[in-house]
C-alpha cells in the first residue's frame, strides 16, 4: 500500500502473514507538510486481499469571526458587587472589561434582535471555564419577565429556549462567580432556530483574565 500527498509518496506499507494481525495502523499527516489551499491524499492497494481504512479530519480555528444574519447577538459581562450605604448593602453592577478577581459575582446579559417573527428559537451561550453558576435569582435592572420557554443549564453552555419569538429586542441573562485564576477565551453565543439550525447568527468571542 502506498501514501501519496499531492502526488508525492509520502509512505509505503507492505501487509505479510508477519504484521496481518498485528492491529490497526494509525498515520498521521502533521499541518506542516500540507499546503495552503486544496490537497489530495491519495491510497494506493497491490496484491490480493481487501483494505480497510478511515479518515478523521481534525481542525480549528484560532478565531470565530462575528456573524448576524437574521438576529444580532451581543453579549456583556457585568460584575455585582455590594456596598454599605447608609446601614444597608447597595448593589453595584459596572461592566467587565477584560478581568475580574476571584470570587466576584459575574451577571451575563445576552441581547438579540431581530427584524422578523420566529418559531422554537434557541440562544446558546458557551460557560466561562473557571466559573461556577449561581443559584438564579432575578436581578431586577435586567429581569422584566420570563419571555422564554424554558432554560437548561449543562456543562458547557446556558440554553434559552423561545417557542414564539416576535420582531423585537429581547434580554436574557445568568449569574455565575469566578472560581479559578487563569485567561479564558470564551466562544461566542449562537442564536439559530431549533429545526433549521442554519439559519443562525454568531456574537463575538471574548477574553476573560481571572486573578487571585
Amino acid at each position: 500500500m502506498r501514501i501519496l500527498e499531492n502526488g508525492k509518496e509520502i509512505k509505503s506499507i507492505k501487509f505479510d502473514k508477519n504484521n496481518l494481525k498485528a492491529g490497526e495502523l494509525n498515520f498521521v499527516i502533521p499541518p506542516s507538510e500540507l499546503k495552503s489551499g486544496m490537497n489530495e491524499i491519495e491510497i494506493e492497494k497491490s496484491g490480493r486481499g481487501k483494505l480497510y481504512l478511515s479518515i478523521i479530519e481534525k481542525y480549528f480555528k484560532t478565531r470565530i469571526e462575528k456573524n448576524e444574519n437574521l438576529f444580532e447577538v451581543e453579549r456583556k459581562y457585568y460584575v455585582l458587587s455590594y456596598e454599605k450605604e447608609d446601614d444597608k448593602l447597595v448593589k453595584k453592577i459596572t461592566e467587565l472589561k477584560d478581568e475580574v478577581k476571584v470570587g466576584q459575582e459575574i451577571l451575563v446579559e445576552l441581547k438579540v434582535k431581530t427584524k422578523t417573527d420566529f418559531e422554537y428559537f434557541m440562544l446558546e451561550d458557551p460557560f466561562v471555564p473557571g466559573f461556577e453558576r449561581l443559584v438564579e435569582q432575578p436581578h431586577e435592572e435586567y429581569f422584566q419577565r420570563w419571555f422564554y420557554h424554558y432554560k437548561e443549564e449543562r456543562d458547557q453552555k446556558t440554553a434559552f429556549f423561545v417557542t414564539n419569538l416576535t420582531r423585537g429586542e429581547y434580554i436574557f441573562n445568568y449569574t455565575a462567580y469566578a472560581q479559578i485564576p487563569g485567561i479564558y477565551t470564551i466562544p461566542p453565543a449562537v442564536a439559530s432556530l431549533m429545526y433549521y439550525p442554519e439559519v443562525r447568527s454568531i456574537g463575538e468571542e471574548k477574553v476573560i483574565k481571572v486573578t487571585d
